[in-house]
């Protein structure tokens, strides 16, 4: 599967822990499909999920860019949001005599 996170939560006003414990679940849910791909887009100065929860729940980043996430503004500005790829690990199995 691949999910798009991009802060949905931080016009909420919720205490850290409150986004945490949200946060934890979605990426608990994900964590249980090998393979899928968590795309995170977070704000300039301010992330509603560390990079340590996700390593916590068993993703593995895969590539980060900075990117112009408010075009113009960004441009004005000169500061570009982090766009980061997150990856369950996928399960390896060994080889059976039927797939030699």
């Amino acid at each position: 599967g691949f999910f798009y996170i991009g802060e949905p939560l931080w016009m909420a006003n919720l205490p850290a822990e409150e986004m945490r414990r949200l946060y934890g679940g979605l990426l608990d849910a994900v964590a249980r499909h090998p393979g899928s791909v968590i795309a995170y887009c977070s704000a300039d100065a301010y992330r509603e999920i560390g990079a340590s929860l996700l390593e916590e729940k068993g993703l593995v980043l895969r590539r980060a860019v900075k990117v112009a996430q408010n075009g113009a503004f960004n441009k004005l500005r000169g500061v570009y949001n982090p766009l980061e790829f997150w990856q369950v690990p996928r399960i390896s199995t060994p080889p059976t005599s039927e797939s030699l």
